[in-house]
């Protein structure tokens, strides 16, 4: 029975050990850098008012407030059917240019881009009102199903 935990506890010093090294070179977190959070807010403002036909700084004064995007939406005289056809619209967009920018980098080819193309555009409609940020109306979802 000593012998056993000789052996166990020189693997478990090891495996925190480990673990330690792996997460003090960021593998384990979800930490950002500073710039990286100012960005992806950023580019949340941008596509929300593209989608919505409205300026950043109008959206930016909506998420201040704490409008939730289907708010956001009403407030701006539009339905929630044509919400829904302007987002998905917008993530064929973006998928269409993120495949363009894989082709274009040699990590895919074509005929990949245009099988994956043809793939997503095959699955079930998912919920369009997804990824809107803490505090710009994250429980869009359920909002908008009711």
């Amino acid at each position: 029975m000593k012998s056993k935990h000789l052996i166990v506890l020189p693997v478990l010093a090891l495996t925190f050990a480990g673990v330690g090294l792996v997460s003090a070179h960021g593998f384990l977190t979800r930490e950002a850098a500073p710039e990286d959070i100012a960005e992806r807010q950023q580019q949340m403002f941008e596509r929300k008012a593209g989608i919505l036909g409205i300026s950043i700084d109008q959206i930016k004064n909506y998420w201040a407030e704490g409008k939730s995007f289907k708010e956001v939406a009403e407030l701006e005289g539009i339905t929630i059917e044509d919400l829904r056809t302007k987002t998905r619209e917008a993530r064929e967009a973006q998928m269409r240019e993120r495949l363009q920018s894989l082709v274009q980098q040699g990590v895919i080819t074509q005929a990949q881009a245009d099988q994956r193309l043809r793939f997503m555009e095959s699955r079930p409609e998912r919920s369009e009102f997804r990824g809107f940020g803490h505090g710009f109306g994250h429980h869009f979802n359920q909002e908008a199903q009711n």
